[in-house]
């Protein structure tokens, strides 16, 4: 329970950094699937590259519209996507190689 200003502008603090940290990771995430597709579209890329230009004014109406994805979701699917995405560049090579 936050019973103080100091509290709450702590707790917003760490809030703030930990949305930093997980759009500087779904960036990544959305740069490694640009290496190994640069012409790859999805939804799910299509909304992660939304969430990295929310601010304090759009934020609620993009939870509200984008309901029940979340960064965190984003982040998820996303990572799932490269990981689909490389292992089928890797059977077309290994198809190619034999």
């Amino acid at each position: 329970m936050i019973t103080s200003i100091g509290q709450a502008n702590s707790a917003l603090s760490e809030v703030t950094n930990q949305l930093k940290k997980l759009k500087e990771d779904i960036r990544i995430q959305i740069n490694k699937i640009n290496s190994l597709n640069p012409e790859i579209t999805s939804d799910h890329l299509t909304h992660a590259k939304s969430f990295l230009f929310l601010n304090n004014e759009n934020e609620s109406s993009w939870l509200t519209n984008h309901h029940p994805l979340t960064g965190s979701s984003l982040y998820s699917h996303l990572i799932t996507e490269y990981e689909h995405l490389r292992e089928l560049l890797l059977s077309e090579i290994i198809r190619l190689r034999a």
